[in-house]
């Protein structure tokens, strides 16, 4: 149903109440929620941004299918616990109030994305965000933020105009392994404080592959460049990289620390290379495992069935199935499987 502006006693005439989805009351002037809006228990949106609300009332858990609630630019100095009932809720928008803390009830509810800026809030209590994915907190009072627990969720955060901002006290660790995109951008922000040896390049992509199948690389290596010249933001490395007189393996080392994308073109060589064995994927996989580097194995060759059950990675999910490599694949078969790549690549690293 479309959202509707006009006042909601005429919206509302005539109509059956339970066939509302969604309700558009913003900047009405309204200082009391109207009861009419609680006898719409289908109702799936409901904004109320931009009036004069000063409390969320207990009512509010009627609205069992709610999903999105818009409550920005009102009056709130806090959140009833009746609104982390609702099960069905993904979206609350409560910015631009006078909101100063977070309710406990918080951790346990079906809150995806919590939009929080231009609020009262001095510090973050982290074991209330848990399951959040998209965490706005821009111009609040925030004096650091430093998550000593992890956030599996978390990959978008917005921190801008906060004082951790200004005096350098935001950490980036193996806390935030899904973190993707923050704002302000690290590289725009010289006064943060990293705690940790280095930071995961989100957009470095390394690419593990045996010689002998430098061919796949060739191939994968192209698709890879449409993302960097249409879209950007992806830094791409293969062992190609190491110049004369670089120190290769010290190359590789760096390289892996460094990637937030590990690509792995498996064959019979692949799983055969002592190099790949021990010294290449061992670091790929404890990244993966304890800072969330996205891994992409590929079969671009044919291996056995037993060998490839005792590896260590048997438990990944492939691009593509053992029985079907890309040496036994159609050109246009190929083609699908890259766009595949690239689409699970760009959504993953929040291009």
């Amino acid at each position: 149903m479309r959202e509707k502006t006009i006042p909601l006693t005429e919206f509302l005439r005539g109509k059956n109440l339970l066939h509302i989805t969604s309700l558009n009351l913003s900047g009405q002037q309204l200082k009391k929620w109207p009861q009419e809006i609680f006898l719409c228990r289908n109702l799936r949106k409901l904004n109320l941004s931009s009036n004069q609300l000063d409390c969320i009332p207990k009512e509010i858990s009627s609205l069992t299918k709610l999903r999105v609630l818009n409550l920005s630019n009102n009056r709130l100095t806090q959140i009833h616990t009746s609104v982390f009932g609702l099960q069905k809720l993904r979206v609350l928008n409560i910015s631009s109030n006078k909101i100063k803390s977070l309710p406990h009830q918080l951790q346990n509810s079906s809150i995806s994305e919590l939009i929080l800026s231009n609020n009262l809030l001095t510090s973050v209590d982290y074991t209330l965000i848990q399951g959040i994915e998209r965490l706005v907190l821009s111009n609040n009072r925030i004096e650091q933020f430093c998550p000593d627990i992890n956030l599996p969720a978390l990959y978008h955060l917005w921190l801008t105009g906060n004082p951790c901002c200004k005096n350098g006290h935001i950490c980036y660790c193996v806390k935030l392994p899904k973190l993707k995109k923050i704002y302000p951008y690290i590289n725009e922000t010289t006064a943060i404080q990293l705690k940790t040896q280095s930071i995961m390049s989100k957009n470095k992509i390394f690419i593990s592959y045996s010689h002998e199948d430098e061919e796949w690389l060739k191939i994968v290596r192209v698709h890879l460049k449409t993302i960097e010249n249409i879209i950007g933001g992806i830094d791409v490395w293969d062992d190609t990289r190491i110049k004369t007189g670089d120190k290769w393996k010290e190359e590789i080392d760096n390289a892996l620390k460094n990637a937030g994308v590990a690509i792995l073109l498996v064959s019979p060589n692949f799983l055969a290379s002592d190099f790949i064995t021990n010294d290449e994927l061992p670091p790929i996989l404890k990244k993966a495992e304890s800072e969330g580097t996205h891994i992409f194995p590929i079969f671009v060759r044919q291996i056995s069935k037993t060998v490839f059950l005792r590896s260590k990675l048997k438990d990944f999910q492939f691009l593509n199935a053992p029985e079907k490599p890309l040496r036994r694949c159609s050109d246009p078969d190929i083609d699908a499987y890259m766009g595949k790549l690239l689409d699970e690549i760009i959504d993953k690293m929040g291009l």
